[in-house]
This record gives C-alpha cells, sequence and structure tokens, in this order.
C-alpha cells in the first residue's frame, strides 16, 4: 500500500493511541483489545470507517532481543468477521497489508472453530516481488459469552535460525507423539498375554504341587503382578510430584528376593557372570507390609544395572540383604533392610550416576529408569546411595517397612 500506519490508515484521533502502543510494545509492554479506527481508500469507500481491535507485541530475533512491533487486528465493524488481515509493523514503522487466501485460510477456519494455530509456516510476495516466508499464528477470539467469534492472525517474518529451530521441534514432537502412540499400542496389547499367564497360573494353583514347583509358581505370580501394575501406572508426572498412591499389603520379603533374582539370570547367563547371595535364610518367613511390586520393579533395576556393567571376563555379581527388626512406639515393629547389589572394577559409567541423582532433564535411557526408581524409594522412605571403592562398586538401598501386627519369626 506504501501508507504509513500511524499517519495515513488510521484517523487522527487514534494516532496518539498508536503512538503510545508502539512506545510500550517497543519496551516489552503489549496491550491487548484496544479498539482503533482505520481509514478506508477508493473513490467509493474513502469515507467508510473501519473498527478493528488490535494487539501490539514486541517482534523478537533469535536472542530474544526486541527488534519490531507488531499488530494483530480484528475486524469488529458491525460485530462480523469481514476480512481476515495480519499486518507487520518493524522498527521503522513500515506496515505491510496481506490477505489470507487459499491453504492458509484452512488455519484461520480452525481458529474459528477452536482449535488454533501455532506458528504455521506461510509464504507469499510482497508488494515488491520478493518472496518472503513467515509463520502464521491464529489465534480464536470470543465475545463475553464465550462464543467463538472470530480469529486474531499473527503473520512473524521469522529469522532462518528461528524456522530451523521450528523445524527441528517440530520433529521432536512428531516423534515424542509417534513414541506416545507406541506406548499405548504395548500397554494395550501385553494385558492379553498377561491375562493368560494369570489363567495358566491360577490352573497350576489348583494342582498338586511340590515345594520347589509352588516356589517356582509364586515367583511367576509376583513377576506376573510386577508386569500389570507398570503397565497401568505410567504416569511419570505423579512420581516426580511424589503425589503416586502406593497400593500396600502384606508380603514376605523371601517372595521378592526371589521374584527379583529371576528376572536377572537370563543376562547373567548371557554375560556368563556368576551370582553370589548373602542372604539370610530367616528371609523367607519374614513378613513386611508395602507395595511389593513397587519394591521388585526398584530392586530389579538397581540389580540389572549392576549385571551390565560387571567385567564379564571371569566376573560376578553379589546381593547381600541384611533385616534388622526395630521396635517403635505404641507396639509397632519396622523391619530396617539394607540391599548391597555389588559388582567388581568401576562399575556404572559417571554420567549414569548422574542423571540419577542430580539431573532434571536426563541424557540417558537408563538415567531415567534410575532417576524414577530413586523417586519410587522416596515414596517408600527408602534412600540409595551409588558407592565406589578401590575395586568394587556397589548400589547400597534402605528400605524401612512396617511388620504385620500378627507377628513374624524374629531376625537376629
Amino acid at each position: 500500500m506504501g501508507k504509513s500506519l500511524v499517519h495515513d490508515l488510521v484517523y487522527k484521533e487514534y494516532q496518539e493511541t498508536i503512538d503510545r502502543l508502539l512506545s510500550r510494545a517497543l519496551q516489552g509492554e503489549e496491550d491487548k483489545n484496544v479498539e482503533i479506527k482505520l481509514r478506508t481508500f477508493g473513490l467509493e469507500d474513502h469515507k467508510k470507517v473501519i473498527h478493528v481491535v488490535v494487539n501490539a507485541c514486541s517482534s523478537k530475533d533469535y536472542t530474544n532481543n526486541i527488534v519490531g512491533v507488531c499488530f494483530v487486528g480484528q475486524d469488529v465493524t458491525g460485530q462480523k468477521m469481514k476480512t481476515h488481515v495480519a499486518w507487520s509493523g518493524i522498527l521503522y514503522g513500515k506496515a505491510h497489508w496481506v490477505a489470507l487466501r487459499g491453504n492458509h485460510r484452512k488455519n484461520v477456519g480452525c481458529a474459528i472453530g477452536g482449535q488454533e494455530a501455532d506458528k504455521f509456516p506461510f509464504s507469499f510476495f510482497d508488494r515488491n516481488g520478493k518472496f518472503v516466508q513467515a509463520l502464521l499464528t491464529a489465534n480464536k477470539r470470543v465475545d463475553k459469552e464465550g462464543q467463538v467469534v472470530g480469529a486474531f492472525c499473527f503473520l512473524q517474518i521469522a529469522s532462518p535460525e528461528l524456522q530451523q529451530a521450528l523445524r527441528v521441534q517440530r520433529q521432536q514432537e512428531k516423534k515424542c507423539f509417534a513414541r506416545m502412540k507406541e506406548l499405548a499400542y504395548i500397554c494395550q496389547e501385553i494385558k492379553s498375554p498377561l491375562s493368560g499367564i494369570r489363567f495358566t497360573n491360577s490352573l497350576l494353583e489348583a494342582t498338586e504341587l511340590t515345594d520347589n514347583q509352588k516356589q517356582f509358581l509364586e515367583t511367576s505370580v509376583a513377576c506376573e503382578k510386577q508386569m500389570l501394575k507398570i503397565i497401568r501406572d505410567v504416569d511419570l508426572e505423579s512420581i516426580e510430584d511424589g503425589s503416586m498412591e502406593l497400593e500396600k499389603a502384606e508380603f514376605y520379603l523371601g517372595s521378592v528376593i526371589n521374584a527379583v533374582v529371576s528376572q536377572v539370570m537370563l543376562l547373567l547367563r548371557e554375560r556368563n557372570l556368576q551370582l553370589i547371595r548373602d542372604i539370610p535364610e530367616e528371609i523367607r518367613t519374614l513378613a513386611a507390609y508395602g507395595d511389593q511390586e513397587r519394591i521388585q520393579q526398584v530392586l530389579v533395576d538397581f540389580l540389572l544395572n549392576v549385571v551390565c556393567y560387571a567385567p564379564s571376563c571371569e566376573g560376578w555379581v553379589e546381593i547381600h540383604v541384611r533385616p534388622t527388626l526395630k521396635q517403635i512406639s505404641d507396639g509397632l515393629t519396622i523391619v530396617h533392610t539394607e540391599f548391597r547389589m555389588v559388582c567388581p572394577g568401576e562399575g556404572l559409567p559417571p554420567e549414569l550416576v548422574q542423571d540419577m541423582f542430580h539431573s532434571s532433564r536426563w541424557m540417558t535411557q537408563g538415567g531415567l529408569w534410575l532417576s524414577m526408581c530413586r523417586k519410587f524409594l522416596k515414596l517408600m522412605n527408602g534412600e540409595v546411595q551409588y558407592i565406589r571403592e578401590s575395586e568394587r562398586c556397589y548400589f547400597l538401598i534402605i528400605l524401612e517397612l512396617p511388620v504385620p501386627r500378627r507377628g513374624s519369626k524374629s531376625v537376629d
């Protein structure tokens, strides 16, 4: 158009308002929903008045410095949406009007329908014939009753760096969405074979079994329940903020140890590692009260990491369990249990341990698992340490659980 926004397009009584909006936006103070009057041009419409509600936005470069001002406007003449336009005012005050046509109208239509489009790629030729690549944002506009009556459209001239960053962000969002779909698919499909395992276990329970067979079946049932709980409770946010509810019940610590060891045996054989158990016999009949499946999950993840990073040449992994009964007031007894999972050599990589204890953004997948396990322990009033010595490294896991009041076999 070749006309000034301040001096040509708005009526004289609104020039001071526009100047004020420009000045505040250049300082980072953005104003919204300010009504102004625009002139029209042409032989037939030169006296026609257009009422527009505008937002003044600070335009920033990729370093977050303010480099200009952008206005987003909506024609509210007669409370009807007549033309969808957006203009970009740069630091020197020039304005370029762009009509939304073709496929880009779909994004505005989505906004009117309540689905907003954020930084959608938009290309056009300016009045000088120059090809311009921009980003279009369309936001719905509602009346006081909350009904959608139009759309605010914002056109931003993006730097190459910003466009590249947005492309990378969209690719990551697509990958994240694809993984979420995969996770939802796995969680749904794994339920059927788990149901088959549960039914088979129930049939075995009804048969005559030897003591060893009963123990094997008990371990199988414990692992099946652990899998079911994992796929049923995948809300990481509730683990992060400590709001996840634990399902507590009475169980034997010996059953937990059997389930944990069974889940690492195949990996031990693949890596030709020897498992050394230092577990008192009394642990088999020592009862406790807590979330058995979550305890199994935590102990398995720690033990698996020890097995993964143990030297495979004539290597070994050792698990120590030391339970101690403590009498608390009002006749309550707790079992204070220390688990040590030991391997020779350098053990876990430093970055993995760093992710486990210090990082809010994980650098490794294993670090994510270990961090989640540490948070589970915290939910159960437990703690974990990773200790490096001259010739060996080990996890020290401390867990205190109530003992059922009906009593259990004592531990010296």
